[in-house]
């Protein structure tokens, strides 16, 4: 791997492939699929996609349907393992990435934001992961992977190991402690929804955060600007 310089562009698409974890239906969330659950007038899909586009030269979607999410006009890659959950779907993404790094993000991510992949590229150098660690653990489903990870990935794969962190003791991985990085630091940047009281607290923050911005705007006047912006169980 040729070793990458700290710094990294201010603005516009990075040299990365961004691989959304879109999964099936869930049961705990009676059949829903968490990327099409709505917020404001976006889904969480949509609200990612619009991050991923703004860092990321190429966007591939992991989901073993395909039809839920034509809308969106971007490649829907299904497992090549089926059974494997998301560690499947990383796997299969990173097969297919065109790049050499690759940002994976859950798709029940609605709080996704472009500084934290920012912050996660330019700590790459020589590492093969890059990975946030929080109070609450490492962030698997918010991570930076290189393509050389595959070999590693597929051995544990094999195994029936499905847990993302078994293959790290096999790779270079560098973990960022939160309270280390400013655009890491706050406590819902990793929130994933895995059932209804998540949902509802997702989406009173998410009426807290729009409440706050519209304030925000009207203060400054109207010329200002705002870019949009529980963790990881």
């Amino acid at each position: 791997m040729t070793k990458n310089s700290a710094q990294s562009p201010a603005a516009g698409p990075l040299p990365l492939t961004g691989i959304i974890l879109a999964g099936g239906r869930s049961r705990r969330l009676h059949g829903s699929r968490k990327p099409l659950l709505r917020f404001g007038d976006q889904t969480i899909i949509e609200r990612i996609m619009a991050i991923l586009r703004a860092t990321c030269a190429e966007i591939l979607l992991s989901s073993n349907e395909s039809e839920p999410y034509r809308h969106l006009e971007v490649e829907v890659v299904p497992d090549l393992i089926p059974g494997s959950g998301a560690f499947g779907g990383l796997y299969s993404g990173l097969r297919r990435a065109r790049h050499p790094y690759a940002l994976v993000v859950a798709g029940d991510m609605p709080f996704v934001t472009e500084a934290v992949i920012r912050c996660l590229w330019r700590q790459r150098q020589d590492f093969q992961v890059v990975i946030p660690r929080t109070p609450d653990g490492l962030q698997p489903l918010h991570a930076l992977y290189h393509r050389s990870c595959l070999p590693a990935m597929a051995a544990e794969l094999a195994a029936g190991h499905l847990k993302i962190s078994s293959f790290f003791p096999r790779v270079r991985v560098r973990r960022l402690a939160a309270a280390d990085f400013p655009a890491l630091a706050a406590p819902h940047l990793f929130f994933n929804i895995n059932t209804p009281a998540d949902l509802a607290a997702a989406r009173q923050l998410f009426a807290r955060q729009q409440g706050e911005r519209t304030a925000r705007s009207g203060h400054a006047g109207p010329d200002a600007r705002e870019s949009p912006g529980k963790n990881h169980r």
